[in-house]
């Protein structure tokens, strides 16, 4: 049976929610740009993923820039209960030049049914506009009571050779959204570093889940810590091989947890 607290707790997730979609719509109404198709729906995307994991934007930082537009995207590692950070700062006056000309671009490309000349051209006539759309990423250290500056590039996290700036941001939420199994990634160095410290930092805090044993934390922190100290990769294909199923195990309690969790919320909205 819930208790009273767990209630309270997730009648508030709710109202978040909403407060979310207004502020998300005010977001699209100043960032986009007319005629350009691609970056609208980057956009909405980022939008959309904003709500489905429970991010917060800030349209009112704190901190401008003479020529930038800045929104701040706050959002808690899934499992690991860490505070990120993303300060968004957005040209407005490269926009306006993208519109101009974009419907052209747009129907170049339609018209040639070419995937080798969408590659060519997008990256090319771009390329000026590489910084419309730059990225700030921090968490919270408890420490120190501030913000700690983490470089998690966004470009690193895309597979695609180009991609509307936006959809970099979405792959960063992910990526710090899933901390504990981005920080494993081989490439993921300073992200590690800054897992080490801050998922026994958010136990202690209470900011996880208060279900999870004190063992789970170790043994996860334990693991990066013989990533962070492999020195080839045939080590760290041993290291995987060797913890995979002690790894597997810690997803699982991690995902019964939050299974239990989610029933729970749907109960408090049924009896609304």
């Amino acid at each position: 049976m819930k208790n009273k607290s767990e209630e309270i707790k997730m009648k508030q997730e709710i109202e978040n929610i909403e407060k979310i979609r207004t502020k998300n719509e005010r977001l699209f109404e100043e960032f986009h740009i007319d005629g350009a198709e691609g970056h609208n729906k980057s956009l909405n995307w980022l939008l959309e993923t904003s709500e489905s994991i429970g991010v917060e934007i800030d349209m009112e930082p704190g901190e401008h820039r003479y020529d930038s537009m800045c929104f701040d995207i706050r959002l808690r590692g899934r499992f690991s209960g860490v505070k990120y950070g993303i300060k968004v700062s957005y040209k407005p006056s490269f926009g306006r030049i993208i519109s101009r000309r974009i419907g052209q671009l747009d129907e170049q490309i339609k018209a040639s049914h070419s995937v080798d000349e969408d590659a060519i051209l997008w990256p090319a006539m771009m390329y000026p506009f590489d910084k419309m759309i730059e990225t700030d990423t921090r968490w919270y250290d408890h420490r120190r009571g501030d913000w700690e500056r983490v470089c998690v590039e966004p470009s690193r996290l895309s597979h695609e050779p180009w991609v509307w700036p936006f959809d970099n941001i979405v792959s960063l939420m992910y990526a710090l959204y899933e901390d504990l199994e981005t920080a494993m990634l081989p490439h993921m160095n300073t992200l590690r570093k800054a897992v080490l410290a801050s998922y026994p930092l958010s136990w202690f805090m209470g900011e996880t889940d208060p279900r999870l044993p004190v063992e789970e934390v170790s043994s996860y922190i334990n693991h990066l810590v013989d990533i962070d100290c492999a020195r080839c990769e045939e080590d760290l294909e041993g290291l995987n091989a060797n913890y995979e199923q002690e790894i597997s195990m810690l997803r699982e309690a991690h995902e019964a947890r939050e299974r239990t969790f989610d029933s729970m919320m749907l109960q408090v909205l049924g009896e609304e």
